[in-house]
């Protein structure tokens, strides 16, 4: 790896800092024509993921703040599932 590239996965690096939960990131390099291709590939979270302590929504193209309600709202629905599926587990097991 040269100097430029590693570099490059540095300042990658350092942007996720300020995300939480903190990315899975992979890193992946080649050639294609005697030209070096770096492919960063960022795992998609099941969480509700902030930025400096914002939450953001992709809408199209471009991404919005989440409202404290819509934030709210989807946590709800994540325990609701969570509550839903846990006691289907135990129905199942008493059965």
């Amino acid at each position: 790896m040269d100097i430029k590239t590693k570099r490059i996965k540095e300042k990658i690096t350092a942007l996720t800092l300020g995300v939480f939960p903190t990315p899975k990131i992979k890193f992946y390099e080649f050639r294609i024509e005697n030209k070096k291709i770096l492919v960063v590939e960022v795992k998609k979270s099941k969480e509700i993921c902030t930025f400096r302590n914002l939450a953001y929504i992709r809408v199209g193209t471009s991404k919005r703040v989440l409202t404290l309600t819509e934030i709210v709202a989807r946590s709800v629905e994540r325990v609701l599932i969570t509550i839903d599926k846990s006691l289907t587990e135990v129905e199942e097991k008493e059965n």
